[in-house]
């Protein structure tokens, strides 16, 4: 069963690493361009998208260790 976990788990990795990507992708987008005036808007966006995307591999991690 332990073999099935680990499956699921890196199925979804794809998904966080592409969440991760676009948020530092956006971050420095915003940090290129900082008088235009969707940047504030759009690092605010990619700082939140960052955490919440940190938060569901970590949760994701503690969760695919279950027995």
């Amino acid at each position: 069963m332990k073999a099935s976990k680990d499956a699921s788990m890196r199925h979804g990795l794809p998904w966080f690493a592409a969440a991760v990507f676009v948020a530092v992708l956006l971050g420095t987008l915003a940090f290129l361009k900082p008088d235009a005036a969707w940047s504030a808007p759009v690092l605010a966006g990619a700082v939140a998208g960052g955490l919440v995307s940190l938060l569901a591999i970590g949760l994701a991690t503690l969760l695919g260790g279950r027995d």
